[in-house]
């Protein structure tokens, strides 16, 4: 199984050569386009309801460097790409990017193969921003009550794109495609409704992030 779902991210990957240096030209042209290099270091973290319900925990406070929040809860990875969220970030030239998206896009029926190339297409978006320094993106979590279908069968498309985006960004010198010290491999019982990560967990997301951010 893992072997053949190694095979077709290969094929995918593959695909995703043409558009790896692509741009989404309406959104980039809509970023200012000068920069000062010697600027203050800035932090931005985009996605979906998991970064909206951690905006501006103190867990992510940087001393010196402001930390954005630009969450769009429900959000697909589609509709965060074109959403007026991500232009205010892009507009905000941070150095470093956080971007959590990916769970929502699942549901019966969906392709996994194409929902890691919609992940790709957003992240691949900012590689143009004045200044930017490195994009991480994190993996998929677990769900315990996803959108219309079993647990196995969210699980075997989250294994395909977590899968699919590792090979991809590999050997990037922009994008990273981390883990969060297997946060994202949580139980049941660390999500309250199956879905949102519990208040209690919170601070050691925030905190996997702010690591991210200072390497």
């Amino acid at each position: 199984m893992i072997a053949l779902i190694t095979y077709n991210c290969t094929l995918y990957t593959l695909g995703m050569t043409k558009d790896k240096n692509s741009k989404v030209s309406s959104l980039i042209k809509q970023t200012p386009t000068k920069i000062d290099q010697d600027r203050t270091m800035s932090f931005a973290l985009l996605g979906h309801s998991f970064i909206a319900r951690i905006a501006d925990h103190p867990g992510l406070e940087i001393p010196g460097a402001p930390v954005r929040f630009f969450g769009l809860s429900g959000g697909t990875a589609r509709q965060i790409l074109l959403h007026h969220t991500t232009q205010k970030m892009m507009q905000c030239q941070p150095r470093k990017i956080f971007v959590q998206i990916g769970e929502n896009d699942i549901h019966f029926g969906s392709d996994p193969f194409q929902i890691a190339r919609d992940i790709a297409r957003v992240v691949n978006t900012f590689r143009e921003l004045p200044g930017l320094e490195g994009v991480a993106l994190g993996r998929l979590f677990r769900r315990y009550r996803p959108r219309g279908m079993s647990l196995d069968g969210y699980e075997i498309q989250r294994t395909i794109i977590n899968l699919c985006l590792q090979k991809t960004f590999q050997d990037d010198d922009v994008v990273v495609f981390r883990s969060l010290n297997g946060l994202e491999e949580c139980g049941k019982e660390d999500l309250y409704d199956g879905v949102h990560l519990h208040k209690r967990l919170h601070s050691r997301y925030a905190e996997e992030i702010k690591s991210i951010f200072l390497e």
